[in-house]
């Protein structure tokens, strides 16, 4: 889960009281490389960062998972689920 602080204003720089915003990331890779130039161009349309990594992979949230669904592109979540023993230390 990825956690920022916000406390000023984006427009005006004015300071706003802190909140807490939250998102989750998931680790996924991709067969091919046509499978992941496929994902580059239909996650163009998703208002949120993502992160391409070596190997076909990359980092995205709930929202890009969703258009790769409605796309039909194939991936595999790499993503380890805390729940059940994860086995890399988060760092903070």
């Amino acid at each position: 889960m990825i956690v920022a602080y916000q406390s000023l204003d984006p427009v005006m720089g004015a300071p706003v009281p802190e909140r807490k915003l939250a998102m989750a990331a998931y680790m996924i890779q991709f067969p091919t490389e046509q499978e992941y130039r496929r994902a580059v161009a239909a996650l163009s349309e998703v208002p949120r960062t993502r992160v391409g990594l070596p190997g076909y992979k990359m980092v995205v949230t709930e929202d890009h998972l969703n258009a790769l669904g409605q796309a039909g592109i194939p991936y595999t979540n790499l993503t380890k689920d805390a729940s059940r023993g994860a086995t890399t230390p988060l760092q903070s």
